[in-house]
């Protein structure tokens, strides 16, 4: 049922109001990562209760469960929430449009979105402990939208977030950091829809992989390594800050399985660690366009490493650098650390001169550059 504009009550736009601005408050919020989470409970908290009194008590209650996973700290509710916000922010439009009930394909969304990643609300998942911030033989698989969308919607819903920056950008409140925080995950978001779930190659019950992708390369080396997986007896990865975290909870390798696949983790800037109950925890670049890096100083010179190699964080006053090459603890010396944050990697043209070990040139988001060192090349 459509109305005009000119027909909504009063009521009902203040409504409205008060929805987009929950979801603008917890847009900003997701955008500050893990960081983020609590600030992102209560704009969730506040946006289900908006989204009750706009009667969609349905996609509130959703909402509602977020929130509290949100609060919890649960890694996996910030892919959940970042691809239903999109959805959100396209029903308010068709709401200021005289569109009273929403579009029935905008409630379907939901639900695809939660059969997609197959993520149970209310489920007790493992909490990532990345360092914190200052990312077979069988055919290829076909690329993941994480956001559960279909194309027009995507384009709807990035188009949607790009305007809520621009009227960022023109407002007297204006906050520099944070606006750069919410380009820098929008840029995260738009590389994990070109990327692979990795419940195509782990399909069983025991295999939590909801939420988890990566780029072809990466699934590459996961469908190379089946047999070591599947002497896990369970298996959960994840996503999260272009860093792919897996569990192979009790898989037991012979030494030369060991080496190998430390080999092949240092080839990919990755690490892996023994879980204590038995088994392996891998740390991975998602992706090899964008990546969460760490960087450093050294010799004068500004220069950075794949995040994922990192076996502690670093403090601000630290002279080295704890790192873990596939299966090898290394100390990396530096003059200073630097921060750490998801940047674009651009190879090195033949003619530009540059030391064996740099791989890539990386580009934070205010525009420094940053030479990135191969580490399983490095000295």
């Amino acid at each position: 049922m459509s109305l005009d504009i000119s027909q909504l009550a009063q009521h009902r736009l203040l409504v409205l109001d008060d929805v987009e601005q929950a979801l603008t408050g917890l847009n900003a919020s997701l955008g500050l990562d893990m960081q983020g989470l609590p600030q992102a409970g209560l704009h969730a908290r506040d946006l289900a209760q908006s989204l009750g009194n706009a009667g969609l008590a349905s996609v509130a209650q959703m909402v509602g469960e977020l929130a509290q996973q949100l609060s919890q700290g649960q890694a996996q509710a910030l892919f959940m929430t970042r691809g239903i916000t999109p959805v959100i922010a396209s029903w308010i439009d068709q709401a200021r449009q005289g569109q009273v009930e929403p579009d029935a394909t905008v409630l379907e969304h939901f639900e695809h979105w939660k059969h997609k990643l197959k993520l149970k609300l209310g489920a007790q998942q493992p909490v990532s402990d990345q360092p914190p911030l200052d990312n077979l033989s069988t055919p290829p698989s076909l690329p993941l939208l994480p956001q559960g969308l279909d194309s027009q919607q995507l384009h709807r819903g990035g188009l949607a977030e790009l305007a809520r920056i621009r009227a960022e950008i023109g407002s007297t409140r204006l906050n520099p950091q944070a606006l750069q925080a919410r380009l820098s995950a929008l840029e995260d978001w738009l590389v994990s829809l070109g990327q692979f779930s990795l419940s195509d190659i782990y399909p069983a019950p025991q295999h939590k992989v909801a939420g988890a992708w990566a780029d072809q390369a990466v699934l590459d080396f996961l469908k190379g390594s089946l047999d070591w997986a599947y002497r896990a007896s369970s298996l959960f990865a994840e996503t999260c800050q272009l860093t792919l975290r897996l569990d192979w909870v009790g898989a037991q390798l012979e030494p030369a399985e060991e080496s190998e696949l430390g080999r092949q983790l240092a080839r990919l800037e990755a690490r892996a660690e023994s879980l204590p109950e038995g088994g392996w925890r891998l740390w991975i670049p998602a992706s090899r366009q964008r990546m969460r890096l760490q960087s450093f100083h050294q010799g004068g010179q500004r220069y950075a490493v794949s995040a994922a190699l990192l076996s502690q964080a670093p403090a601000p006053g630290d002279d080295a650098l704890q790192l873990r090459v596939g299966l090898r603890q290394t100390r990396l010396p530096v003059d200073a650390v630097g921060r750490q944050a998801s940047m674009n990697l651009y190879p090195i043209p033949a003619c530009v001169p540059m030391p064996r070990r740099v791989g890539a040139v990386a580009v934070e988001p205010s525009g420094a550059l940053f030479p990135m060192l191969k580490m399983a090349e490095a000295a």
